[in-house]
């Protein structure tokens, strides 16, 4: 009897090739199962599943979205400013345009909290129709581009002062210590 090459045994060829096949799509699996893994935080008991460019928890009932988890603005420490139910979010017209990623991110991330917040200005120049804020009467977050990041009360005024990402990444830490996270 004449023995066959084994590339010309169609049955090698097919079980070698399911095999191959299935190798593939075990270690996908593990891959998938080893990314969600590390898209996942856990932080002060609760749990930060990562969607894209947001991490998406469930805090008191409700699910919100964040676009730092904890443990990414652990480093930032916040100064002791007391927030009420309303606060004025601050900023200048000239430094800022009102559709800024910054102040829209922080209307909607206070929203998330107990706390109302207010669209506001500090500087009457260019000021649309939105209330016009004072430090010494009005407790606000007050928003100042800065190449230099500082952070600092000024009457009854928080002072943001830096990038937008630095601004952004200090209010998801003041968000996050608003709801006790």
């Amino acid at each position: 009897m004449k023995k066959t090459p084994l590339f010309k045994n169609k049955r090698f060829l097919t079980s070698l090739f399911g095999i191959f096949i299935i190798s593939i799509m075990l270690l996908s699996l593990l891959n998938v199962y080893q990314t969600k893994g590390d898209n996942k935080v856990e932080y002060d008991g609760h749990i930060f599943y990562n969607k894209g460019d947001y991490w998406i928890s469930n805090i008191n009932g409700k699910e919100l979205s964040f676009r730092y988890n904890p443990r990414e603005v652990e480093d930032i420490e916040l100064v002791n400013f007391p927030i009420n139910n309303k606060i004025y979010v601050a900023y200048n017209p000239q430094e800022f345009e009102q559709e800024s990623f910054v102040l829209q991110e922080s209307m909607t991330l206070f929203k998330s909290t107990n706390t109302r917040p207010v669209l506001a200005c500090y500087e009457e120049e260019d000021c649309p129709n939105i209330p016009l804020i004072n430090c010494s009467e009005d407790s606000s977050i007050m928003f100042k581009y800065n190449e230099k990041e500082n952070i600092y009360i000024e009457d009854k005024c928080l002072v943001i002062e830096g990038s937008q990402e630095y601004q952004l990444r200090y209010v998801y830490k003041l968000i996050y210590w608003l709801l006790r996270i």
